[in-house]
Order: structure tokens, then sequence, then C-alpha cells
């Protein structure tokens, strides 16, 4: 009889217990929905006050695994304020992050990891900067507004393109393709630490790069600070008109966007002038500005 009812009871509390998770995960799945329109505004407010953008989103996924909030979106655009002539500043295909519940209902933009798929950068000349802000520490804020202390522990981007827009019109736009980049942060208003893989435009080959990027400078992302080191590699010369070889080269750089100094040394074991087509090894010295 005993053994009956310790049966009948354990199994009573694996249905108790069962009913129990099913009820708290409706529950979780209706505050999930609730929240859902909530946190898409939120987003949207943080970023146009972060960038001093306008920003769209077209949709925003909400999975809460306590204390953890998963968020997803898709089609996400940072566009330029007073400048509907300029492409985007920053089109992101998807992405995906995740955060503490706590902070988020503190009101603390505080981010662990953010990864990025399908992203497009669009960075305009000097003379074609949003103006009418004010820089501070934090970014990009006017003086009636606060600083915005957004903390993103780490961002991953995939399939990545940096597009430099020209000052003359119809001179088509420098394009990087970033293959991977990861950006560490080491706190709000500072820095972020990079690594990055990417294909240089011309002449065509591999660059591998560490350095520091940032603070981001909303009213003119042309001015965001930038360093770090380089190693290219594979450059085909032939992509120039009239040469041609194989070069490799090493070196460092510093500046902002629009102005970056660069010093280095290449090689190029067989370069030649595509008239003559005797190949020479070839070694040099370099400091250079890119703007």
């Amino acid at each position: 009889m005993s053994s009956f009812l310790s049966k009948l009871l354990s199994k009573k509390v694996v249905l108790w217990a069962g009913g129990i998770l099913m009820l708290a995960t409706m529950v979780l799945f209706f505050a999930a929905s609730q929240f859902k329109p909530f946190l898409k505004r939120k987003t949207v407010e943080l970023l146009e006050k972060r960038f001093n953008s306008r920003v769209e989103l077209a949709d925003i996924d909400v999975f809460v695994v306590m204390p953890m909030v998963k968020v997803s979106g898709d089609n996400l655009i940072l566009r330029y304020r007073d400048r509907p002539g300029l492409p985007p500043l920053i089109e992101i295909k998807h992405f995906s992050a995740n955060m503490m519940l706590w902070n988020i209902l503190q009101g603390n933009p505080h981010v662990g990891t953010v990864n990025l798929e399908g992203m497009r950068i669009h960075v305009p000349p000097k003379g074609e900067r949003s103006l009418g802000t004010n820089h501070t520490e934090e970014g990009d804020t006017s003086k009636d507004q606060k600083p915005v202390r957004l903390l993103i522990e780490k961002i991953v981007c995939d399939d990545t393109e940096l597009f430099l827009l020209p000052k003359e019109a119809g001179k088509k736009p420098l394009n990087f393709s970033i293959h991977r980049l990861t950006m560490r942060s080491v706190g709000p208003g500072r820095p972020m630490e990079f690594k990055a893989t990417l294909v240089n435009p011309k002449p065509i080959g591999d660059i591998a790069t560490t350095g520091e990027f940032g603070p981001w400078q909303g009213d003119d992302p042309s001015s965001t600070p930038v360093a770090g080191k380089y190693t290219f590699s594979n450059a085909d010369l032939s992509t120039t008109k009239g040469i041609a070889g194989i070069l490799s080269s090493t070196g460092s750089y510093k500046g902002v966007l629009h102005r970056i100094e660069v010093d280095g040394e290449t090689d190029t074991p067989d370069f030649r002038v595509q008239v003559s087509g005797n190949p020479v090894p070839l070694k040099t010295q370099f400091h250079a500005i890119v703007d």
C-alpha cells in the first residue's frame, strides 16, 4: 500500500512540476512578446543618440532565458542626419546580441557579445559631415544631451564592406571587403581594440591588422581616430597600370579615417615595368598619408 502511494505521489509531483514548467514557459513567452516593442523602441532611441543618426529597424525578436535576454533583428539602417543625398552610415542585414535582463530594466545598456552579418559602412569625405552637434568624450551628443554610456564587451562582424566616399562627384568609392572583424571594448568613451582581415582594393591583396578604433565621432565619422599595425601580403601590382609583381609589406598607421599616416616597408622580389618585362628585386621604406 505504501509503495502504491509513493508511486502515485511521485507521478503527481512530476505532473505538478511539468505544469509549473509549462506555466513558466508561457509566462516567459508572454513577457517576451510584450517586451519586444519596448526593446525595439529603446534600441532605436539608443542608437540614434549614440551615433547621431536616423535609425530604421525592420524587425526584432526577443528570447528570454533567465537571467539572459537574447535579441536578434534584421535590416538595421543608420542614416546621416540632414544629409538625405548620402548613402546610409551603416546597414546591417542581421544582428544578434545577449544582455542581462536586470541591466535592461535598470536602464543600463551593457551588452555582452554582438554578432553582425552583412554590414556596410559608408564614410563621407571631410566636407560632407553632419553639422550642428558637438563632440564629447562619450561620443557625439549636443550640449543639451547627456552622453550615452553604451558598453558593448565584444563585437564580431562577418562579411563587412567599408566604403570611403570620394570628394569628386561621379568617382567610385574606395571599397574594403572585411572578411572578419572582432572588436573589444575597454570602457565607455574609449577606443575599442580590434583585429581584422580584409582585402585591399588597389593593389589587390590581403591585409591582417590589429589596433584601436574610436571613440566614434557621430557628427563627423571621418574624424574617428584609428591606429594599428598591419601585414599586407600577396598584393598583385598588375592591378595598377604599367607595373607588375607580387608585393608584401609590414608597418603601422595612425590618424583619423579621412587622414591616416602610414609608415612601413615593402618587398617585391619580382618587380617589373610591364613594357620591359625584366623582373628585379625591389625593397622600399616609406611614409605616406592616405586621405
